[in-house]
């Protein structure tokens, strides 16, 4: 929008030196016209396209004034997504997952073997819900806000984190593998998933949701 104003500013200064030239030649009848209508219509264009720019300039502060709520919404969804998902990502391997996500995808990668049960409970919770109750309540509210958030990316806003965070939960073999774990109520091994956890802690983190993603 800067450079845009530099238009109708050589436009004026234009006109400015015109005016200064129909002065200068006051006394001959021929340039004192030309002088006059290249002031006036370097003027003229300078000040048409100043009040054009002024204008779009206030019409575009009232967009973002109006979009901001959406704009915000957009934020926080995104950010509680990421929480979300570290806490079904807690669930899935049975480990406190919060924290740096750089530092936690390390971790992750070099979790032992363990052998994990969708029936264990987690007594953390009142009344207590299986493992396999948790991973089904937070996929699907994974699942659900992010179908909101698609439709909110509409707007343009934030277009390119919401289809990186959609293709992690909506397009996912992640996310499949994890609702086969729960649909099926079956053990399984952490081993088949942490590694595509970790590569998912990769993707969260290059986006920037927040400096500190632990849950509250």
């Amino acid at each position: 929008m800067r450079l845009r104003w530099l238009l109708p500013t050589v436009f004026i200064v234009v006109a400015v030196v015109a005016g200064w030239l129909t002065y200068a030649y006051r006394s001959d009848p021929t340039w004192l016209q030309v002088w006059i209508g290249v002031a006036l219509s370097f003027l003229t264009a300078g000040l048409v396209d100043a009040v054009a720019l002024r204008d779009t300039a206030r019409r575009e502060a009232e967009s973002r004034k109006r979009m901001a709520p959406v704009h915000a919404m957009i934020d926080h969804r995104l950010i509680a997504q990421q929480r979300l998902f570290i806490q079904l990502a807690g669930v899935v391997l049975a480990e406190d997952v919060r924290g740096d996500l750089l530092t936690k995808a390390g971790d992750i990668r070099t979790l032992p073997e363990l052998k994990l049960s969708t029936a264990d409970l987690d007594e953390t919770l009142y009344p207590p819900l299986t493992r396999r109750q948790r991973m089904q309540e937070l996929s699907r509210e994974l699942r659900d806000t992010q179908y909101d958030l698609e439709n909110m990316a509409a707007v343009g806003y934030r277009t390119s984190d919401i289809q990186a965070v959609s293709d992690i939960v909506l397009r996912s073999s992640l996310m499949n593998l994890i609702e086969a774990y729960w649909a099926t109520a079956s053990d399984y091994s952490r081993n088949g998933c942490k590694e595509k956890i970790a590569d998912a802690f990769d993707v969260l983190r290059g986006l920037h949701l927040q400096s500190d993603p632990r849950q509250t």
